[in-house]
């Protein structure tokens, strides 16, 4: 017969043992999943359990910032914590990163997946095999900066950025798992020269998010070549360029057919040419619009748009009723954003009337009105979520009474009232009495 220290040492005892310990190593890997990163660097010399637990645990994903010292980042880029860090932001130009510390990312932080840097390009031209990107990033945010730019002539300065732009798009290839990609030239050039190539983002596969922020000149005309490439990108969904007043030549350009596009964001647009130019991309879902004609007929075929802000920045005979007309064919919008400039009159029942034909309508915001009663807000679809009203200045005081109206969208969240007045009630209190007589009210503010 066995004795009790015999049945202690068997392997099933030593089996419950270890049991134990991996359960208490998991234990300690589940806590420390939501300290930050300077915690864990603390707990890395607390005993070597905590330490054993830091270093085996899966990627936590936090972010770090180069507005930390330098010997601060050195430590952190040598240390076991590097593993953690899936996210990098570069706060300013005035902390550019060297091709060198670069090609460190790429070694000691090898779950790094976002970006945002400057990249230090040497005076000296440099090729893209001077390039090591961390391999796994699928978000890059680069601004090409020039390390001798200060001694640059004019000239020079362009010859200068269109090379080392070429050299920092041609390294790109190297990541083939980029799907966001925003390019920012902080130039003497005020158009983006002819000799930059774009052709090799056409080696990103899962590119969709494509972001150029060039200044672009008034009188400025996208070369063909470039136009080409970038309507050769036809994985992106997402395309902006530089809010200039060059941006709607450029964007004329490349909605000009032939071209496959199915783009879901475009940025902003602006001119009468470009508008009428965006059926083309039927796949849009958000879009910004300034409109100095009351001619929206452009709307109607656009039927998947479920994100717009519509500004009318023109003056009489501008008629927004018509313009109203023609947005009720957008049925499938979520958000809507409506400004009108003070000389035009906004006719709020007609808003009313357009957004019922918008079932899935939550974010609704009406700029620049005159709102005799809030009555019209039983009119709009109840499951507004996010609420926005800007009065014109001098409109008469409501009566209290009027906020009553308000609990007519019982799941109103956000609530924006601009220009309104009260009588009785001073503009502070509103807020805290609806969000009182509302539960789901989060959010109130008084303008």
């Amino acid at each position: 017969m066995q004795s009790v220290d015999q049945v202690d040492a068997t392997p099933t005892a030593v089996s419950r043992g270890g049991s134990c310990v991996r359960l208490h190593h998991h234990a300690l890997e589940s806590v420390f999943s939501f300290v930050t990163l300077r915690e864990l660097a603390q707990l890395l010399s607390v005993c070597r359990d905590f330490n054993g637990a830091v270093r085996s645990m899966a990627p936590i994903g936090k972010e770090l910032s180069f507005g930390m010292s330098a010997d601060a980042f050195s430590a952190v880029l040598h240390s076991p914590l590097a593993r953690h860090v899936t996210a990098i932001w570069s706060p300013s130009m005035n902390m550019p990163l060297s091709l060198e510390q670069l090609s460190q990312l790429a070694v000691h932080m090898p779950n790094l997946c976002r970006l945002r840097c400057y990249p230090l390009l040497p005076a000296t031209p440099a090729t893209e095999a001077e390039f090591r990107w961390p391999p796994r990033l699928t978000e890059l945010s680069v601004a090409v900066v020039l390390a001798d730019r200060s001694q640059l002539q004019h000239a020079e300065s362009m010859a200068h950025i269109a090379a080392r732009t070429n050299v920092l798009l041609a390294s790109l290839p190297q990541l083939p798992h980029l799907e966001r990609l925003s390019l920012v030239v902080q130039s003497f050039a005020f158009f983006v020269p002819a000799d930059v190539s774009f052709a090799p983002l056409a080696a990103l596969p899962q590119l969709t998010y494509f972001h150029c922020d060039w200044p672009l000149a008034q009188t400025a005309r996208l070369p063909d070549t470039q136009a080409r490439e970038l309507q050769a990108l036809t994985s992106l969904r997402h395309l902006r360029l530089s809010p200039t007043s060059g941006e709607d030549a450029t964007t004329m350009r490349l909605l000009t057919p032939p071209h496959q596009w199915q783009l879901e964001e475009l940025g902003s647009a602006w001119s009468a040419e470009v508008l009428r130019l965006l059926p083309t991309v039927p796949t849009l879902t958000r879009l910004d619009v300034m409109m100095r004609s009351d001619d929206a007929t452009f709307l109607t075929g656009l039927p998947n748009l479920s994100d717009l802000s519509l500004y009318l920045a023109g003056s009489p005979p501008l008629d927004p009723s018509v313009v109203l007309v023609s947005l009720q064919h957008c049925a499938q919008l979520v958000k809507l954003r409506l400004h009108v400039v003070k000389a035009l009159h906004l006719n709020v029942d007609s808003v009313v009337a357009c957004v019922r034909h918008m079932p899935l309508l939550r974010s609704l915001h009406i700029g620049t009105a005159r709102f005799s009663s809030l009555a019209i807000l039983r009119e709009l679809p109840p499951k507004l979520t996010h609420l926005g009203l800007s009065c014109l200045a001098g409109s008469n005081e409501l009566p209290a009474t009027e906020l009553e109206h308000v609990k007519a969208l019982p799941v109103l969240r956000t609530l924006m009232l601009y220009g309104f007045r009260f009588q009785g009630i001073p503009s502070g209190a509103v807020p805290a009495r609806l969000k009182a007589e509302m539960p789901s009210l989060e959010s109130c503010t008084m303008g």
